[in-house]
């Protein structure tokens, strides 16, 4: 299989990796279902354990899934297999603390739980979970992140944006050396929109819902899909 480099981090993965956002279980979001329904830990351990152990070695998970289980879950299998990854986790940013200049210890307290959360003491990815897509990246204070760099804390930073406006503003401004957003059979956009500036500006990109949340499965070529109000 062909390696991929990522910029920022100095190293090579596979192009395919591991969406945990499923793993954490049934919870909320702003008192919406958000999760996938209920999960068996243990067997689920044993999936990431497997592909790790069969050479995905990318995987990308968030603190708000579930309150940081889907971290705790990957983190455990991480320490059982012992096997090198390249792991990417997101921590949110209100609309309040954009351009607030004091939002850098907040900020940091969440880097330092999620690491907790994955016990380790670094993490290669690190991305700013759905900003504000009109946020005023100029005026942004992008102090603390460096810092993440330089105290070898993160290897290198980005986003995971909402929508496409998001993920252009991102890319106008050089945010960062990673973008995630939406791409699938469904969502294409990218190839034109996105894809063409990545070179130049020497941006990774992290397909979001690359299986749209479950929707594409053969299954539903002959059978509809049917959800329960927790899904």
């Amino acid at each position: 299989m062909d390696k991929r480099f990522w910029f920022g981090i100095n190293k090579k993965t596979n192009p395919f990796g591991f969406g945990c956002c499923q793993i954490a279980g049934k919870h909320s979001h702003n008192n919406v279902p958000n999760g996938w329904g209920d999960i068996d830990e243990s067997k689920t351990i044993d999936i990431l354990c497997y592909a790790m152990e069969n050479g995905i070695d990318f995987f990308d998970t968030a603190q708000s899934y579930n309150g940081g289980k889907s971290e705790e879950l990957l983190g455990n299998a991480i320490k059982i297999t012992g096997k090198p990854v390249i792991l990417c986790t997101k921590v949110p940013l209100t609309n309040e603390e954009v351009i607030n200049k004091k939002i850098a210890v907040e900020f940091k307290k969440r880097v330092e739980l999620s690491l907790n959360n994955l016990q380790l003491p670094y993490i290669d990815i690190l991305l700013i979970h759905n900003p504000p897509d009109d946020i005023d990246w100029k005026n942004f204070n992008f102090e603390i992140l460096d810092s993440l760099v330089e105290n070898k804390i993160i290897g290198t930073y980005g986003v995971s944006s909402r929508r496409l406006k998001g993920a252009r503003n991102v890319i106008e401004n050089k945010v960062g050396t990673t973008l995630e957003w939406v791409f699938n059979i469904f969502e294409r956009r990218p190839i034109k929109e996105l894809f063409p500036t990545f070179d130049e500006n020497r941006i990774n990109f992290i397909a979001r819902s690359p299986l749209s949340r479950g929707l594409i499965n053969s299954k539903y070529l002959k059978t509809a899909p049917v959800f329960d109000n927790e899904d």
